[in-house]
Parts: C-alpha cells; sequence; structure tokens
C-alpha cells in the first residue's frame, strides 16, 4: 500500500555506467516508490548501461548532454568539461524546477554541476560521499563545496566521512545494501559453470568479484592464488567475475601475463561480466576481496549475505562490514602472502568458517540489507522535504 504522501527524488550520477553506486540507487528507488516516493535519474553523456537498465523498470531517465569529468590525462575531455560547465548547472537547474522535484541526492564526490544547480533551485539537496580515490585537490574541493551547498552530507561509511572530512563535521552514513532475499544460501541455486567444474571434492574455488581495474588488486589476488596453489594437493579454481574494461586493456593483459608468469593460468579464469553473481558466489569455497581501496564494497556485503567465507583486505569501510576474526579475515593490503595464509586458514578450518560465515549472514540481515539502506534513504528524504 502506498503512503498518502509522495516525494519526487532527483538522483543525479556523474557515471552512467553500471557499478556500486548506480545498482544501490536503484535498487533502493524501486522500493521506495512503495513508499510513496518516486525517483528521477539524471546522467552524463556516455555509455547507456544503467540509462537501460533504469528505463526498463519505468523510471524517468534525464539526459540533458552535459559531460563529467575524467582521469587527469584526458586533458581534452576535461577541457570540455570546463567549458560546458555553466550550460550544463543551468540545464540541470531547468530539469529540476521544471520536474517539481523536493530533493536532489547527487551520488558522486564530483558532482559539482548537480550541487551548484540543486542549490539554486527550491529543492533541498543531499551530497552523498562514496568513494576515497578522488585525487587531494578535486577531494578538498569537493569538501568544502558540500559544507557550503548541501542541506546534509550523506557518507557510505565512517572512513568516506574521515577521509573527505578530518574535522568530523555533521554526515549522515547510509551503508551500502544487499538484497538478502536475492543473496539466500537458501534459494539460490549453484550455477551449471561451476558445478561442471568440480570435478571431486577435491576442488576447491577461490573467486573475487569486481571489474579488471588495478584498484580491485587482483595482481595481489593472483599471487595469493599461485601460493595456495603451492601449499596444496587439491585444485584450486580462481574465478575473477568482472568486466573487462576498454579504458584497461593494459592492465588486462598483465595480469594475464602474471598467471602464465606464476603457472596459475589454467587456475585462474576470467568469467568477465555476469548477472548471475549469487549463483557464482554459492559456488565459493571462498570470497576474496583483494582491493587496494574502497569506500563500502557491497560485493563484500553480499558475499557475507550468501554464508561465504570471506578474505578482505583491511581498507576503507571494510573493517565496519567485518570484525577480524568474527564474520571474516582482514588482512592488509598489497600483501599475497599475508592473502593466501588467510585463504589457507579458511580452507584448513571449515567448522571454523562455517561459523564466521552464518555471523556474517547475520550482521548483513541487521546492519546492511536493503531494507534497512532504503528505511535510511526514506529518514533523509523526509526530513528534507
Amino acid at each position: 500500500m502506498v503512503k498518502e504522501y509522495h516525494y519526487k527524488v532527483l538522483n543525479t550520477i556523474d557515471d552512467p555506467r553500471t557499478g556500486g553506486p548506480q545498482l544501490r540507487s536503484l535498487a533502493v528507488a524501486e522500493q521506495l516508490r512503495k513508499q510513496g516516493i518516486e525517483t528521477e535519474f539524471l546522467l552524463p553523456d556516455g555509455d547507456d548501461g544503467f540509462d537501460t537498465m533504469a528505463t526498463d523498470e519505468g523510471f524517468v531517465v534525464h539526459r540533458p548532454g552535459i559531460s563529467r569529468i575524467h582521469p587527469p590525462k584526458q586533458v581534452g575531455t576535461n577541457l570540455k568539461y570546463l567549458l560546458t560547465f555553466p550550460q550544463a548547472v543551468s540545464r540541470i537547474y531547468r530539469r529540476i524546477e521544471d520536474r517539481g522535484i523536493d530533493v536532489v541526492h547527487t551520488n558522486m564526490s564530483t558532482s559539482f554541476a548537480p550541487a551548484i544547480a540543486a542549490s539554486r533551485s527550491s529543492a533541498s539537496f543531499a551530497w552523498h560521499f562514496n568513494d576515497t580515490l578522488i585525487p587531494r585537490p578535486i577531494k578538498n574541493i569537493a569538501a568544502r563545496a558540500a559544507m557550503t551547498l548541501a542541506d546534509e552530507i550523506v557518507v557510505a561509511s565512517e572512513s568516506v566521512a574521515d577521509y573527505y572530512f578530518p574535522d568530523h563535521i555533521n554526515t549522515t552514513t547510509i551503508y551500502s545494501p544487499v538484497d538478502i532475499t536475492k543473496f539466500d544460501p537458501e534459494t539460490v541455486t549453484p550455477t551449471e559453470y561451476l558445478t561442471k567444474s568440480r570435478e571431486s571434492k577435491e576442488t576447491v574455488v577461490i573467486g573475487t568479484v569486481g571489474n579488471v581495474n588495478p584498484i580491485k588488486g587482483h595482481k595481489h589476488f593472483i599471487r595469493a592464488i599461485a601460493m595456495v596453489k603451492a601449499q596444496t594437493d587439491r585444485r584450486v579454481i580462481a574465478p575473477i567475475v568482472g568486466a573487462k574494461l576498454d579504458s584497461r586493456e593494459a592492465y588486462y593483459a598483465e595480469l594475464v601475463e602474471l598467471c602464465e608468469e606464476l603457472g596459475v593460468s589454467e587456475n585462474v579464469v576470467f568469467l568477465g561480466k555476469r548477472d548471475d553473481i549469487p549463483e557464482l558466489m554459492a559456488q565459493f569455497d571462498v570470497f576474496v576481496l583483494s582491493s587496494i581501496a574502497e569506500a563500502c564494497p557491497m560485493v563484500v556485503l553480499e558475499a557475507m549475505a550468501m554464508e561465504c567465507p570471506v578474505v578482505a583486505t583491511q581498507v576503507g569501510g571494510v573493517p565496519e562490514q567485518i570484525t577480524d576474526g568474527e564474520e571474516g579475515w582482514l588482512v592488509p593490503a598489497k600483501n599475497p602472502p599475508q592473502l593466501a595464509a588467510a585463504i589457507g586458514d579458511v580452507l584448513q578450518n571449515q567448522n571454523e568458517a562455517t561459523i564466521s560465515s552464518q555471523k556474517a549472514r547475520q550482521r548483513v540481515c541487521s546492519m546492511f540489507s536493503l531494507e534497512q539502506c532504503v528505511r535510511r534513504h526514506e529518514q533523509l528524504y523526509r526530513s528534507l522535504v
């Protein structure tokens, strides 16, 4: 039953590709509809992956022809961003006013044009910070701008708040959610691919999920897999699930070469982008996050929800998700030997791994469920309106 009040939220996302912030925003928007809160999305020019996903679910998506900030080396693209910035602010402002938007919710740290447009409009404005990878000058500009322009500053984890606002100003923490009905070990059927790959009980599957990007630390994962392989008589399968980005072709080639160098080309399998993550995780004996930086990675929560033993690097908001030795194993980043040792602990202590995995799902259900995230968004919007 839809409640009587009706709010309209404009959710602005600087990157039109499909990733963590995009998936979170869409999942929350679907549930907020049931509460009488309608979401519209505003995206810059670029790949239409998320545009298609949102419109397929019946959401209004605005593409007013605005550009976005790119990595510093892309000078021409960033020059275009600067030259068209005033027009972008004007176009976004008109969309806010014409559509009768109540709340503008920017979902990227570099959402400068939407931020200025929102601050000038009649709508309330929440600026959501969800990464820890912005270069220092831009990071400082974004933090100062948010403190000046935003009615509410939202962070994806306490570590994100510390990164942008070391003086500990008031912020609202909304953790990334996981759909515990979709990621449920009691109802998910393991994927056929890995079922066929398991030749016997002497096979172990050690998987990771994340686009092929240096930030995800795949080199450290591959080196750890080589160490685990050398220490066990069991067959090791190590799927890397994630899109091979056009902008990271050289990095992907380096990973393939590293697999050959370490003798794990038959063990490490690049599966590319997949839509059956729960079904894949149902086959993992260990899930590994080898990232060198994160904010609040949804994939860790998804593995926890699937009761898959988790070994993760102690970066960003991961320690807020997992207590080391309780819901999983935490290790330093960029340290393949300790990563391999933790994986070995999981494989050698199955009873401990089972107890840890059960605790992990309980923690996700109580703190990081989609229901909890939707409730936090609803509270945020109602307070702003």
